[in-house]
């Protein structure tokens, strides 16, 4: 029978706490139909009846002594113990826990005693227990135990101890360990020998002794010292260690090594090592030789020897003797010899016939010279050569230099005009000549004989001989009928000029010609003439038909094309009729009214004249198109259309198409373009049309021009253009152009090439070959090739320099080397004084190029160097897209590219029908497929199937479209639209992406790199083209302009080296290798591509080197002697210094050098010295760098977004970091659970006992997991990043450690991380910490770090240390070096970067020495004598003390200085304890952990421990449990459990 009991606990305020709920089996009571009970059976001896025997059924119908009989327990130990024999494990095997003395061994009981610790079984294995009535039992097995032998050693020996007292002793002996040899300790008590039986085949036993033997310390050095040897190594080592002896100095080993020491009882070693050390030899020579001496003796001798030295030959000076000390196989000079050079003063002994000696003269012994030739003569052969000083100064020329007179057949270099150098070419050096003037020309100014004096390129005009050319005023000999020579005139011998026909007359066609002045006259020998005008439109004679009159009776006009021909008349339609000139008689002509009149086209009707007779007006007529019907003369028709076209035709008709309805199906009219008009039909909707009017149009192509039509669409009529053909320029709209011809624009290069102008005199195409080259700054011209040049001062011989770079040579005025070269247009560029200057050519400023302009369009030279030519290109002007090399380029204008956010905002695709520039407002939504519809400069009315019919609006919304894959229901999705990507969605819209450089290829054109910084369809037009490194620019929507500043890539790191600045004339990234390093005012110099040779002033002349090797410039600002400074040199910046180098710091951020937006500069470290190590460090939330260029930014939206899956039990995923991809961050279930959303939690799907328990873990963020199909068993888990120990059926104790997930951000900007509360309740509290040196932390963010160097100890330590305080102005982590010292007041005075010289007052001029020496300062408060006192210097605090040092003491829990512990301990939550405050216990700070967490550390913070057992052990104890906490951790709580 079971019956159930309640018992409810009650408390005092009448409810129940608890309920135990007890089920008890009563027996029934004996009958043969239940079977028998024990009650009343007997037991045997050795057993007792169980209890409640009348409870106990039996199995059968008698019961047994099994069933009803328990054995009896002796609770008592034997009544005949063996010794040494242990009981313990004959009480533990029925029921005891091991230690518990419960004796419950029952009667026939069987156990294996064992023995003592010390002793082993001597016999017997196991007995059997007879109980007594007193509940004892007796040993029978007649065990035995016996001492164990102690052969193995101690377990843990003591180092250093002799135990061979101790190992032959058994259990119980005693013994007294000892030192080893060369050991000493406390004489060591004795002890009594315990085996352990730890070990085999002896026993180990434990040393109890005490005894601690240390090392005996060698002081004294070896007994037996070798010879030369060193020991200083092994002096204070004791026994054992190991020591290497070495050799005296100037001696080497030869043989011995390391040793290990053997003290000697007197504190002595003995040198073990064999060491022998030998003489050095000295064959290597001195370290620091005297200039020229002879160390031949001393080479060959070793340590200990004495030597001379003497002087070498072509030297003078005394010898003096010394001993060799030879270290490393070289030995020092300590004899104090000089010798000095000979010096050669009275030239070469034997001096070669037109050698210059005088770069030798002066010079001395191993000086070095080369004789060069004296003008007039070249070298054959030679070359530089040492001196070699002989008796009384002279030398010998050992170059074996052999120079030759110089030949003078290259002519003068200098050559004046009109002087004939016959008689001089033929000389040579020496030789003598006079110059006489060519014939043409006359002597000016009487001239001289001069004496040749030739050099390689030819010898100097000095006769001062000057003729002047003959002038010719009289005009031609043979002049010619109607020309005029008027401009030939007062020309002198060599001018040209070119006559023109008289008035009235012109030359026959292709006829030029051009005069030279020779010799007082010239003749006109071309043969060309000049022949009356005949203009045969306008001339009435008998003999000739009046073209004017015949062409006007047609109503055509008259044109003769050359006045020098005969019946080359033609009459010529004019406009609008059109027809082809007729030769001396009336044109055909024609008149097209339709071409007039556009009424017809602008209703979607054609027009049509019946008869083109210029004089059959008024009568064409609009026609309708086919099957409409319907006709107006001279005006639109009425038309009449048929099905749906008689509702919708004036959609059509009102852009100037017609309407057509195919079928009889409803919704599929169309709209046409008409012709001439061309497109395709559009379905409900009007068509894109166009209509190029070239394609019809014969005007130009007869005049052999080319036809060009701006604007195609429908609207755009009669803008047809006529260009000239190349390379002739001219356009007119509607007509033939004016041509015009330069001949410039295609020879300008053969005179730019050698410095000189083009001009062409007559642009008329008919007039070729008339070009002149023109020179520029000099008297010359030429037809059709370059000029020969009469060049003037300096430019005489370097004109050259220029001219080869097609430059112009200038020399302003009679000073010397003031010439200089200058840029001749089109080229511009700044002139550069003798030297070429640095030019540019930008073709588009070339006439040739204004066909860009002329069609609109921008024209742009890509390379601006002269060299550099036709490769400029035509591009279209925005937004129209498209460029060409060389010519206009074919614009084209897809207006999409700003109208697709329109038709994508709503899942609709756009396209441009005509992507032409001049048609606009053509473009559409289409409806993507399957959808149907289209409308254009809007969004079109989509018509959807199936479930996207009422759920299409959830897609198109997001800018979407909606696609029904299947008559099963739940299966429509949401798609991407073109040109965006991404994953189509079931029942819901999706995430989109859109990279707008996938559909514009304009930075691929410029050969840029495309950037779209935020792929999000809503956001268009932000694309970005950014110029390729080294070059710098970024443009957003179109290509970039680059900049090459070629002094952030090369010339900076040149120029500052020498403390000169850099500077680049132009940035263009065509324009390279054109940096100028310049000296820094008032120093003057500069140079291209290198150091400038700096001219300094005043005190910088001896001492600028101390500021240019530091690269620093220097200047002196007065006349005061040591006043002159040094001072950083842009884009350096810092303190200047007098008379030593400046504080200087280069921020390379601040130099140019450019980062992405979303990017910041960090240049890590700013010394001048360090370049190139500036760092594009990603913006947070994106993590990245990367040193010297942009970074690759990756951005972890869970990094932002992750708590809110992790406060779901979630875990955060995002499938795309990139910096644009934003908003696509998921939670997923963690499995086995399914399920996941974007951007927000997800609702999941558990399975078993989760599905009723799940909400238990996941309200804390974590998981529910279920592992096997039994009841009961469901777990919390902790979800990644947390960690900890799953709990079943209730929460895990997770930790959360936040750093785990935001360590990338901090580790990003070199930071480290920490979490200083990892509950996964508290988030937001991690921190960035900044890495030492440098301090700052911030909150869930990077910290802005300071670097305070005066909280260096080195840099503090050198202001405390001289009583002054250190201050650090600028705490940047990259700006340092300026930290200063500064006086303690009243004292005044600071210094940079050490301690300052302080000025003290009073009585603390003589005494300040006594407080700063102990780092403190001197103040005299008053002005009475023997008052002044030391006082501390802050941090440190304490009473000043007058005539002696203060009592000084700092708490570094309190202060803040280098040693000081500032915030280690409170960042922490630990206190800071200083125990000592003086001021001579630095460092000695401790961090304690707050109880009930344990430890504490020295200088740093402390490791803390909790136990949470030390406070819960009570609650497992209390049922018999142990406790045991996993992890000690301060931050690991809640983790205790009881086992």
């Amino acid at each position: 029978l079971k019956l159930q009991f309640l018992y409810f606990i009650g408390e005092g305020g009448g409810s129940f706490t608890n309920e135990m709920r007890l089920f008890v089996l009563l027996s029934c009571a004996v009958s043969s139909a239940y079977g028998v009970t024990c009650t009343g059976f007997a037991c045997p001896i050795g057993r007792s009846t169980v209890a409640n025997p009348g409870s106990v059924m039996c199995g059968g119908a008698i019961c047994g002594v099994s069933e009803c009989c328990t054995r009896n327990t002796c609770a008592g130990g034997p009544t005949n113990p063996a010794p040494q024999a242990d009981y313990a494990r004959c009480r533990s095997q029925y029921g005891c826990k091991t230690g518990v003395a419960c004796n419950l061994l029952s009667t026939d009981g069987i156990c294996d005693t064992g023995c003592l610790d010390g002793y082993s079984k001597a016999a017997g294995s196991s007995f059997t227990l007879t109980c007594s009535a007193a509940g004892t039992y007796t040993d029978l097995s007649s065990t035995g135990c016996s001492p164990n032998a102690c052969l193995s050693g101690p377990f843990t020996p003591a180092s250093n101890v002799d135990y061979s007292a101790c190992n032959n002793l058994t259990t119980g002996g005693v013994c007294t360990p000892s030192c080893e040899p060369g050991y000493s300790g406390a004489a060591p008590s004795s002890f009594a020998v315990i085996c352990t039986g730890l070990a085999g085949p002896g026993f180990n036993y434990a040393d109890v002794s005490g005894i601690s033997c240390n090392a005996i310390q060698c002081t004294t050095g070896p007994s037996n010292p070798a010879a030369n040897v060193m020991y200083g190594s092994c002096v204070g080592q004791r026994t054992g260690s190991l020591c290497a002896p070495t050799c005296s100095e100037g001696y080497t080993m030869v043989t011995g090594s390391s040793f290990f020491i053997v003290c000697l009882p007197t504190g002595s070693f003995v040198d073990s090592s064999s060491t022998t050390c030998s003489p050095s030899s000295c064959a290597s020579g001195p370290t620091t030789a005297v200039a020229a001496a002879d160390y031949t003796s001393c080479n060959a001798l070793a340590t200990a020897s004495t030597c001379s030295v003497s002087c070498r030959n072509g030297y003078e000076g005394s010898g003096v003797a010394f001993t060799l000390l030879c270290i490393g196989r070289r030995y020092t000079d300590s004899s104090g010899a000089v010798c000095s050079p000979r010096q050669c003063t009275s030239g070469p002994v034997a001096p070669s016939l037109g050698v210059d000696y005088r770069t030798c003269t002066s010079l001395s012994t191993g000086g070095t010279c080369s004789p060069t030739c004296l003008p007039g003569y070249q070298k054959a052969s030679g070359n530089s050569f040492v001196l070699q000083c002989a008796v009384g100064g002279v030398y010998i020329d050992s170059s074996s230099t052999v120079c030759t007179r110089i030949g003078c057949m290259n002519g003068p270099t200098n050559a004046q005009k009109g002087v004939d150098y016959t008689s001089c070419n033929a000389l040579s050096t020496g030789g003598v000549c006079n110059p006489t003037c060519l014939s043409g020309y006359s002597q000016a100014v009487q001239g001289a004989s001069f004496t040749v004096l030739c050099s390689i390129s030819g010898y100097i005009d000095q006769s001062g001989l000057t003729c002047r050319g003959n002038t010719c005023v009289a005009g031609p000999t043979n002049p010619s009928t109607g020309v005029s020579y008027s401009s030939c005139t007062s020309l002198v011998t060599g001018d040209t000029c070119r006559p023109t026909c008289l008035a009235g007359h012109v030359k026959l066609k292709g006829q030029d010609f051009t005069l030279t002045c020779l010799n007082n006259m010239f003749s006109d020998s071309s043969g060309v003439a000049c022949v009356q005008e005949f203009d045969e439109c306008t001339t009435v004679c008998a003999a000739c038909p009046n073209g004017t009159s015949i062409c006007s009776g047609s109503g055509q006009a008259c044109h003769d094309p050359d006045f020098t021909a005969r019946g080359d008349w033609t009459c010529t339609c004019v406009l609008p009729s059109k027809g082809s000139p007729g030769t001396t008689s009336p044109a055909q002509c024609t008149h097209n009214e339709c071409e007039t009149f556009s009424i017809c086209s602008q209703v979607g009707q054609t027009c049509t004249d019946p008869n083109m007779s210029p004089q059959s007006l008024g009568d064409w007529y609009c026609s309708c198109i086919s099957p409409a019907v319907g006709t107006g003369v001279a005006t639109a028709a009425t038309c009449t259309f048929q099905g749906e076209c008689l509702q919708y035709s004036s959609t059509c008709t009102s852009q100037g198409q017609t309407c057509h309805d195919p079928t009889a199906q409803s919704d599929d009219w169309q709209c046409l373009c008409v012709s001439p008009l061309t497109g395709v039909a559009a379905t409900r909707s009007p068509a894109s049309c166009s209509h190029n009017e070239c394609t019809s149009n014969t005007v130009c192509a007869n005049a052999a021009q080319q036809c060009y039509d701006p604007d195609t669409s429908s609207r755009s009529l009669n803008d047809w253009q006529c260009l000239c053909a190349p390379p002739m320029t001219g356009l007119q709209t509607g007509a033939v152009a004016t041509c015009t011809l330069n001949e410039c624009d295609t020879h300008i290069r053969t005179c730019a090439a050698v410095g000189q102008t083009c001009l062409d005199q007559n642009t008329d195409p008919a007039s070729k070959d008339d070009w002149l080259c023109l020179c520029v700054n000099a008297v010359g011209s030429a037809v059709g090739t370059p000029a020969t040049c009469e060049h003037n001062g300096e430019c005489v011989p370097y004109s050259s320099v220029c001219t080869s770079r097609g430059q112009a040579c200038l020399d302003p005025s009679i000073s010397s080397s003031d010439w200089r070269c200058e840029c001749i247009p089109p080229q511009v560029g700044t002139p550069r004084q003798a030297a070429p200057a640095s030019c540019t050519y930008d073709e588009c400023n070339n006439p040739v190029t204004s066909i860009c302009s002329e069609n609109n369009q921008f024209c742009n030279d890509p390379d601006t160097s002269p060299a550099s030519t036709d490769d400029w290109t035509c591009s279209c002007k925005a937004p129209s897209i498209g460029s060409k090399k060389g010519g206009a380029a074919q614009c084209v204008l897809d207006e999409c590219g700003a109208n697709r956010a329109t038709c994508s905002a709503v899942g609709q695709i756009c396209t441009d029908r005509n992507t032409a520039a001049a048609s606009v407002g053509d473009w559409e939504c289409s409806c993507a497929t399957p959808g149907t519809g289209a409308a254009i400069a809007k969004p079109a009315s989509c018509t959807f199937g199936g479930e996207c019919v009422p759920y299409s609006s959830v897609c198109t919304s997001e800018g979407q479209n909606c696609v029904d894959l299947s008559a099963a229901i739940g299966d429509w999705q949401c798609q991407c639209v073109p040109p965006q990507t991404g994953t189509s969605a079931t029942a819901g819209p999706t995430v989109c992406v859109l990279d707008e450089c996938s559909i514009y290829n304009t930075c691929q054109q410029a050969n840029q790199v495309c950037d779209d910084p935020n792929l999000s369809p809503g956001s268009q037009g932000d694309w970005r083209c950014s110029c390729r490194p080294p070059s710098v620019g970024v443009a957003v929507g179109t290509a970039a302009t680059c900049v090459l500043d070629e002094c952030i890539t090369t010339g900076n790191v040149i120029c500052n080296s020498k403390g000169q600045l850099c500077s680049d004339p132009d940035t263009s990234p065509e324009i390279l290798n054109d940096w100028v390093c310049s000296c820094v005012n008032p120093a003057v110099g500069s140079a291209v591509l290198g150091i400038a040779t700096c001219v300094e002033t005043g005190e910088c002349v001896p001492y600028s080197s101390v500021c240019t090797n530091q690269g620093q410039a220097c200047s002196d600002p007065s006349t005061n002697s040591d006043d002159w400074i040094c001072a950083c040199v842009s884009p350096a910046d810092g303190v200047s210094q007098v008379g030593k180098p400046a504080v200087c710091v280069l921020d390379e951020c601040t130099t140019g050098v450019r980062c992405p937006d979303g990017q910041q500069c960090l240049d890590p470290d700013v010394r001048p010295q360090s370049t190139g190590d500036w760092e594009c460090v990603c913006n947070a939330p994106s993590i990245g760098k990367l040193r010297g260029g942009a970074a690759s930014c990756m951005l972890d939206e869970c990094m932002t977004r992750g708590s809110i899956c992790l406060s779901a039990g979630q875990e955060c995923h995002d499938p795309n970091t990139g910096t644009a991809n934003v908003g696509d961050w998921m939670c997923r279930c963690v499995a086995p659970a399914n399920g996941s959303a974007v951007t927000a939690a997800a609702q999941c799907t558990f399975n078993g006992e989760c599905a009723a328990y799940q909400s238990q873990c996941t309200k804390l963020g974590q998981t529910c997991v279920d592992p096997t199909t039994t009841f009961d068993d469901w777990e919390c888990r902790c979800v990644t990043p947390q960690t900890g120990t799953p709990a079943t059926m209730r929460p895990a104790a997770c930790v959360f450690d936040e750093c785990l997930v935001y360590s990338r951000m901090c580790e990003g900007k070199g930071q480290t991380c920490f979490d200083p509360n990892t509950s996964p309740s508290l988030t937001g509290d991690w921190e960035c910490r900044c890495p030492p040196p440098t301090t700052g932390s911030a909150i869930a963010a990077t910290a802005l770090c300071v670097f305070d160097e005066c909280m260096s100890l080195n840099i503090s330590s050198t202001c405390s240390g001289a009583g002054q305080t250190c201050h650090d102005p600028q705490t940047a982590v990259n700006s340092i070096n300026d930290w200063t010292c500064n006086c303690v007041a009243p004292a005044v005075g600071s210094s940079i970067g050490a301690s300052a010289v302080c000025v003290y007052d009073g009585e603390c001029l003589a005494n300040s020495g006594i407080c700063t020496a102990v780092g403190q300062t001197c103040v005299d408060p008053f002005p009475t004598v023997d008052d002044w006192q030391c006082a501390c210097v802050a941090p440190a605090v304490g009473r000043a003390t007058t005539r002696s040092p203060a009592q000084c003491e700092i708490d570094e829990c309190k202060s803040r200085c280098p040693t000081c512990a500032s915030t280690a301990c409170s960042d922490v939550g630990q206190t800071c304890t200083d125990p000592d405050t003086s001021y001579s216990s630095l460092g000695d700070w401790t961090c304690s952990c707050i109880a009930p967490s344990t430890g504490k550390a020295r200088g740093r913070a402390a490791s803390c421990a909790r136990d949470e057992c030390s406070t819960n052990v009570q609650i497992c104890a209390a049922v018999g449990q142990v406790c045991m906490d996993p992890n000690k951790s301060d931050k690991s709580l809640d983790d205790w459990k009881c086992m």
